[in-house]
C-alpha cells in the first residue's frame, strides 16, 4: 500500500510538471514580444523538462518494483495454499463441524463443499457460519506463516453470532490452541469468562 501511494503521488507530480511546462510554453509564445526576459522562461522550461525526465525514470522504477512485489506476493501465497488447506481440514476435524465438509482455495476464490451439495459460495452462509469459517481461515493462515514462531492471536467479539453449540466448539478449539500460542479475546459478554484461563477487566468498574 505504501509503494502504491508513492506511485500515485509521483504520477500526480509528473502530471503537474507537464501542466506547468505547457503553461510556460504558452506564456513564452504569447508574451515573448512584451516580456523583457524570454531567456528566463526558456531556462525554466529546460529545468522543468529535466524534472519531468527524472520523474519519468522514478515512475518507471516504482512501477517495476510494484509489479515485482505483486508477483512475489502471489508466488508466496500460492506456495502457502496447500499448507493452509491442510490446516483448515485439521481444524474442521478438531471441532467436528458437519456443516462444512471441505474448504479449498483457488487463488483469491474460496470454495466450500457441504455434505448435501457439491459446492456453495461463501455468501450463501449464515452470519454465524461465516464468522466461524472466517475464524478457521485466520487460524489456518496464522499457523502457516508463523509455525516456527507462534504470534499471539487477537479477536474482538468474533463469535457473538454463533449459536451456543458452535460457540462452545470454537472456544474449545481456542483453548486447545492456547497451549501453542497466546490467544486474546475481547468481549462484553460476561458469560464467556468460563472459557478463559485468565481475564482482565478493561472498562470502568461499577
Amino acid at each position: 500500500p505504501h509503494l502504491s501511494h508513492e506511485l500515485q503521488t509521483l504520477q500526480e507530480q509528473y502530471q503537474q510538471l507537464q501542466k506547468e511546462m505547457h503553461q510556460l510554453n504558452a506564456t513564452l509564445q504569447l508574451e515573448s514580444e512584451h516580456f523583457l526576459e524570454p531567456a528566463l522562461l526558456e531556462e525554466e522550461i529546460q529545468h522543468l523538462q529535466q524534472e519531468i525526465q527524472q520523474k519519468e525514470i522514478d515512475k518507471q522504477a516504482l512501477e517495476l518494483a510494484y509489479l515485482t512485489l505483486q508477483e512475489e506476493s502471489a508466488k508466496y501465497f500460492q506456495n502457502l495454499l496447500p499448507n493452509i488447506e491442510k490446516n483448515i481440514q485439521n481444524i474442521l476435524q478438531q471441532i467436528q463441524w458437519p456443516r462444512i465438509q471441505k474448504v479449498q482455495l483457488h487463488g483469491e476464490n474460496l470454495h466450500l463443499y457441504l455434505p448435501e451439495k457439491n459446492k456453495v459460495p461463501p455468501t450463501s452462509l449464515s452470519q454465524g457460519t461465516s464468522d466461524l469459517l472466517y475464524l478457521l481461515l485466520r487460524l489456518a493462515l496464522l499457523d502457516s506463516i508463523t509455525s516456527h514462531s507462534p504470534f499471539p492471536f487477537l479477536m474482538d467479539e468474533a463469535l457473538i453470532y454463533l449459536d451456543k453449540d458452535r460457540q462452545a466448539k470454537a472456544f474449545s478449539l481456542l483453548q486447545t490452541l492456547s497451549s501453542e500460542r497466546q490467544i486474546l479475546y475481547f468481549t462484553c459478554d460476561e458469560s464467556l469468562k468460563g472459557y478463559a484461563t485468565s481475564t482482565l477487566h478493561l472498562g470502568p468498574k461499577d
